[in-house]
């Protein structure tokens, strides 16, 4: 079923073309069905994303992998750099381009320091490696690090103390350097490794959201 686009606000339709689907990947303006079957009007749907990268520039690092915390479910999906990816010498664009799809089925994206770091890194290694990067105004991101960095006088304003600090607790996984360069070269152990950090972040920032986000409302900026 196509959506109704006659009697639709133009706004309605750009949300719609860049919205997709659960259940097949489409558009919701292809799929309206899938619209009506999997979305509330009313709820806004947000997820909580962080990416680990084998350094901190991307002209000379690349990801290894991504994660992102559905907001409304206990849901984590991921993708992450495989042997595959290194014999077939595309470096990360496959998981490039899973992001970014994952990305786009949301209103909001929330991260930790995702405008200093996540965001900058991933729309640079788009564009390196040939992959669409969506557009100013495409999508909302909330970056609760300066939440945390105006509104709370902590030690140390790193995601795991201000987890440990303002929530009592942070699952966070130790960062192991060997891990992140072994990953690199394909090795199965230390890229689980890095997944599992990965995991862990997204879970962490999801809690400090909604033990935070009282203080702060209604500031989301574009991607």
């Amino acid at each position: 079923m196509l959506a109704p686009v006659a009697t639709m606000k133009k706004a309605e339709i750009i949300q719609l073309q860049r919205r997709k689907c659960d259940a097949h990947g489409h558009d919701y303006l292809s799929h309206y069905n899938c619209y009506l079957k999997e979305q509330d009007p009313k709820i806004e749907r947000i997820g909580f994303f962080d990416l680990e990268a084998s350094g901190l520039v991307a002209d000379y690092g690349q990801m290894l992998s991504w994660a992102v915390k559905d907001g409304q479910s206990e849901k984590v999906y991921t993708d992450y750099f495989t042997p595959q990816d290194l014999k077939d010498n595309i470096e990360d664009k496959r998981i490039i381009e899973s992001c970014i799809d994952k990305l786009m089925r949301y209103d909001k994206i929330v991260t930790y320091f995702g405008s200093g770091f996540d965001f900058p890194f991933l729309r640079a290694r788009a564009l390196i490696t040939k992959v669409k990067f969506p557009k100013y105004g495409s999508l909302l991101h909330k970056d609760l690090y300066f939440l945390i960095r105006s509104k709370f006088k902590i030690s140390s304003r790193r995601l795991e103390n201000a987890c440990k600090q303002l929530i009592g607790a942070s699952d966070k996984t130790k960062i192991e350097s060997i891990y992140w360069r072994q990953a690199l070269r394909g090795d199965s152990k230390a890229i689980s490794y890095v997944v599992d950090h990965n995991i862990h972040d997204v879970e962490d920032l999801e809690k400090l959201y909604y033990a935070t986000i009282e203080f702060q409302k209604g500031i989301s900026q574009s991607i």
